[in-house]
């Protein structure tokens, strides 16, 4: 009986003390001590939170844009370079040369790269059976030294030929044949097509 007695008694001081346990309904919040938080709950988050989109800063066209890798060339030294690029597809010819002439887009990798390309070349590109023919206005070759004409005809020839279905480029200004130099220095026949080969000897790094 005894026992029954201290059983009931503990059981009823459970219940006097269970509401002090309680979360307060009212009542000013106490700042806890940092010392008294339990360890990590403090410490700082070290973990970026993912994104849920990834957004290019070279690229402004709307998500879900096809893009295809193009393979342009850019001037080092006295020689060219290839690099690659994501240009918005379908690209054709015209939009590769346009892609070149835009030149080179900010970036680590591209430092000691230069183009021999005016940023203002005005030119059209026509593929038949296998051969471009780009036809620019006069100012294209007037404003180009003689090494920088050479580069320059060498950075187009090579990014045509690199794209599926073009094997020879001949140039023509204001509608009229032309003769190019070639990698070697020697120069073409006016209309004379020419090829990847025939700038392979100035190509580096690719």
């Amino acid at each position: 009986m005894t026992n029954l007695r201290k059983h009931i008694t503990f059981g009823l001081c459970c219940l006097l003390f269970l509401p002090a346990c309680s979360v307060p309904k009212s009542g000013a919040f106490e700042t806890i001590s940092t010392d008294e938080i339990p360890f990590g709950l403090s410490a700082a988050q070290t973990t970026i939170p993912q994104s849920a989109t990834t957004t290019s800063p070279q690229f402004s066209d709307p998500p879900g844009t096809d893009y295809e890798q193009v393979d342009l060339y850019f001037i080092r030294n006295a020689a060219v370079t290839k690099v690659q690029r994501l240009v918005k597809s379908p690209v054709d010819a015209n939009g590769t040369l346009t892609a070149l002439t835009e030149g080179l887009i900010d970036d680590a990798n591209n430092d000691g790269l230069r183009s021999a390309i005016p940023s203002t070349l005005q030119a059209s590109v026509n593929v038949d059976r296998g051969v471009a023919t780009v036809n620019a206005t006069r100012a294209f070759l007037n404003s180009l030294s003689a090494v920088d004409q050479r580069l320059a005809i060498a950075q187009i020839v090579l990014t045509l030929t690199s794209r599926p279905g073009i094997g020879q480029v001949v140039f023509y200004v204001d509608g009229r044949a032309i003769v190019v130099p070639r990698g070697r220095g020697d120069l073409s026949s006016a209309g004379e097509p020419v090829t990847f080969d025939d700038y392979t000897n100035i190509i580096v790094g690719s």
